[in-house]
C-alpha cells in the first residue's frame, strides 16, 4: 500500500511529505466499514491548514496523518449482506461525523492520497455510472460544504437576495449555481483573472473587487443571506456595522474560512438571525443528489489541474492550492486503470 503522509505540521510541504510505502494491502474490513480501492482523491485548502497545523487544538488530526478528504473509488472488500458490494463505484469524504469528528471506533479522518482506505459505509455514495472519478472526487467535500451551508445555515430559497464572497472558488462556484438554481438573486466577487469563469455561472451581479469596494455597491442593500468562502476582510464588521444596510435584520451569515465570526450561531441576534463558522457534516443524501445534479447538467464541478500520485505531486498540489491562484478543483489520480 502506498499513502503520502506528514510526520509534523508545518507549512514546507516539500520537506514534511512523504510517500510511505507498506507494500501490504489492508485487511478485511470491520462490519460497517468497506475497504476501497481509490482511483481519484481531491485536494482542498483545508488539507493545507490542517497540515500546517491551524486546527490542531480544536479537530483531532493525529500525527502521521494521511493527506486527503475527497476520494472516488471501487471497493475492494465489504463485509455481506448490506446496500454495498464489492466492485461497486463510491465516493465520499471522509469527514468523521459532525464538524471533523470521529464517532466510529477504528474510524478515521483524512486519509484519501493513498491507493486503498478503510471508512465506514454511513458516509459512502454510490458514484453515477455517467460521473467520472476525477468529477465525484473533486464534488464531495465542496459541494456538500456549499449545499449545508446555503440551505441549512442560510436557508436560502427562491426570491432571497444572496452574496457569496469568493465566486472563483470551488466552493463558491458550486455555491453560485446551487443558489441560482433555486430561484435567489445572487451576487458575486472576483478580479479580472477569474471574471470569464464567474460569469459562465451566471450569477446577477459580479463585483470586481480590485476595482471597487463591494461594501459601496448600490445593489447590495437588504441582502437575505451572506456566504463567505475566502475570509473576505472586515466582511463581517462592516455587515454588522450599526450603519450598515448591506444584509436586512434578521438576516444570516455563514463563514467557511474565518474562525473569529464564532461557532455560536445564535450570538449575534437579534441584529443577524444565523452568524457562525460552519463546516460540513457528512451526509450521503447530499452527495447523492449533487452528483445527480452534475449529471443532468444542472450544476459543474470545474476540475482545475490534476497531479500524479507521488510524492512531488502531493507537494506541487498543495504548494498550488495554497497560492489561492486555483480556479476550482484539483484532483489527484490514484489509480490509472
Amino acid at each position: 500500500m502506498k499513502s503520502i503522509q506528514y510526520s509534523s505540521h508545518g507549512s514546507d510541504f516539500a520537506s514534511m511529505l512523504e510517500l510511505i510505502e507498506t507494500g501490504d494491502i489492508p485487511s478485511n474490513p470491520p462490519p460497517g466499514f468497506a475497504l476501497v480501492k481509490i482511483h481519484a482523491a481531491a485536494g482542498n485548502p483545508i488539507d493545507c491548514m490542517v497540515a500546517k497545523g491551524y486546527l490542531k487544538e480544536t479537530w483531532p488530526c493525529p500525527l502521521p496523518m494521511t493527506v486527503g478528504y475527497d476520494f472516488s473509488g471501487v471497493i475492494a472488500s465489504v463485509e455481506e449482506n448490506c446496500s454495498f458490494q464489492v466492485g461497486d463505484e463510491v465516493f465520499a469524504v471522509n469527514w468523521g461525523q459532525h464538524q471533523h469528528n470521529l464517532t466510529q471506533e477504528g474510524a478515521t479522518t483524512g486519509g484519501a492520497f493513498a491507493d486503498y482506505i478503510t471508512v465506514p459505509l454511513s458516509i459512502l455514495s454510490k458514484k453515477p455510472k455517467d460521473l467520472s472519478h476525477e468529477k465525484a472526487a473533486a464534488l464531495a467535500l465542496v459541494g456538500t460544504t456549499a449545499y449545508e451551508a446555503l440551505f441549512d445555515c442560510l436557508k436560502v430559497k427562491s426570491g432571497d437576495k444572496v452574496l457569496i464572497f469568493g465566486g472563483p472558488t470551488a466552493v463558491g462556484s458550486l455555491a453560485i449555481q446551487l443558489a441560482k438554481n433555486v430561484g435567489a438573486w445572487v451576487a458575486t466577487t472576483a478580479s479580472e483573472r477569474n471574471m470569464d469563469h464567474v460569469k459562465s455561472l451566471q450569477p446577477d451581479l459580479i463585483i470586481d473587487y480590485h476595482k471597487e469596494d463591494w461594501a459601496d455597491h448600490p445593489s447590495l442593500v437588504d441582502i437575505d443571506a451572506v456566504f463567505d468562502t475566502v475570509a473576505e476582510k472586515d466582511a463581517f464588521a462592516k455587515i454588522t456595522a450599526e450603519a450598515s444596510t448591506i444584509v436586512k435584520e434578521g438576516g444570516r451569515f455563514v463563514t467557511i474560512s474565518n474562525p473569529q465570526v464564532g461557532y455560536n450561531p445564535e450570538a449575534h441576534q437579534p441584529r443577524l438571525a444565523w452568524a457562525a463558522f460552519f463546516c460540513l457534516y457528512n451526509s450521503p443524501e447530499v452527495q447523492d443528489k449533487l452528483a445527480e445534479d452534475v449529471v443532468d447538467g444542472k450544476v459543474d464541478i470545474t476540475i482545475d489541474k490534476a497531479f500524479e500520485f507521488s510524492k512531488d505531486g502531493a507537494v506541487d498540489m498543495l504548494y498550488y492550492i495554497d497560492s489561492g491562484k486555483s480556479r476550482g478543483k484539483n484532483v489527484m489520480k490514484i489509480c490509472l486503470e
